[in-house]
């Protein structure tokens, strides 16, 4: 069983993922030149790798683990705005070059 501490933490936010959106704190975008291939855009629609030299923006969400480096969710700009639509009326997401919160600048 669950420590009731954890429990508590579980009500408080509601269910793991959309639902708490907000509540532990908002996504950070980042862009940057993909520069090893290796990743693929997570579009459902897409799936398609993200060349070297490609642009490509990011989403980290917020961690519920204190000190643990979120994973980054990598898109291919117009892919992201297409999963930007479906997304969660709480959830933050990029609709300004602005608003993009790392990278933008060394580009």
């Amino acid at each position: 069983t669950k420590p009731e501490a954890f429990l508590a933490r579980q009500r408080q936010l509601g269910s793991l993922g959309g639902k708490c959106a907000g509540s532990v704190g908002e996504n950070k975008f980042l862009v940057e030149v993909a520069v090893d291939g290796r990743a693929r855009c997570q579009l459902r629609t897409c799936k398609e790798p993200l060349k070297i030299g490609e642009l490509r923006l990011g989403k980290r969400p917020p961690s519920l683990r204190h000190g643990h480096n979120p994973k980054v969710t990598w898109y291919h700009p117009e892919c992201a705005m297409k999963a930007f639509l479906a997304c969660s009326a709480k959830s933050r997401v990029v609709e300004k070059v602005e608003e993009i919160d790392h990278g933008w600048g060394a580009l």
